[in-house]
């Protein structure tokens, strides 16, 4: 099993990429979730909210509603 210098696996930073990319899509676009999912390369959409909830507690569509930013 490789893991990093930080004690995390090569899946684990991979997914924590994938969300990393998936906020700044919930905060700057008006993509749908399940499209903001497949764009970050989750074909489960139940596995995308299981592991986004995992990393920050609240679902895709909570953590929008509180961190859209105002583009105008």
């Amino acid at each position: 099993m490789l893991k990093t210098n930080i004690n995390k696996t090569f899946i684990d930073l991979s997914h924590q990429l994938k969300i990393k990319n998936a906020c700044t899509m919930l905060e700057n676009t008006d993509l749908t979730v399940d499209q903001i999912a497949n764009k970050t390369g989750y074909t489960n959409i139940t596995f995308f909210y299981k592991t986004f909830k995992k990393f920050h507690g609240v679902t895709p569509a909570k953590y929008r509603k509180g961190n859209q930013r105002l583009n105008q």
